[in-house]
């Protein structure tokens, strides 16, 4: 007696039943997972910004000229550049660094509240008159507000997050 052969695998039925929770899965971890990504690439950007500010520093502390740097742009085409020439200063220390984008290597759309600074000036010798603190936050990344701070008198460069209205440099976690 033959007995009817039943073929093995998975029917249509439990096929879409999979699909559907692997898609209702993703839709809810999807916003998290966006969250986390746009938090990443703004601790990117305060990491590409300090680094930025420790050569201009560097290049400022061999120079008997100062080092003039601003902030230009809005949202994500801020980028930071040394100031272009004038009649007062016609060359300064920091001329040769070249313009970055602050937010250069994202790859999904992230507005930055203005930066709190527009523009500064390393002394001779790499002197500060004061600190210079730079604020870096997004609207799309709520509760993470960074500092980029150039600390008078020696323009030592320090990142950290913003708390309570201070830059808190032990916070921060790049």
């Amino acid at each position: 007696m033959d007995c009817p052969v039943r073929n093995a695998g998975f029917s249509l039925v439990e096929s879409l039943v999979v699909v559907a929770i692997i898609s209702l899965l993703s839709a809810i971890s999807f916003p998290v997972i966006l969250q986390s990504v746009r938090a990443r690439e703004l601790r990117s950007a305060v990491s590409e910004l300090t680094g930025y500010l420790e050569n201009a520093q560097s290049k400022a502390s061999g120079s008997d000229q100062p080092c003039l740097l601003v902030v230009t742009g809005q949202g994500s085409d801020q980028q930071i550049s040394p100031s272009p020439p004038s009649v007062l200063q016609p060359t300064h220390s920091c001329s040769s660094l070249p313009v970055v984008r602050l937010l250069s290597g994202t790859w999904i759309p992230l507005a930055l509240n203005p930066v709190s600074v527009t523009s500064m000036t390393i002394g001779p010798r790499a002197t500060l008159a004061s600190t210079i603190t730079l604020r870096l936050s997004s609207a799309d990344v709520p509760g993470s507000e960074y500092c980029v701070q150039m600390i008078a008198p020696s323009s030592l460069v320090a990142a950290g997050v913003l708390i309570n209205n201070n830059c808190n440099h032990v916070a921060l976690k790049l």
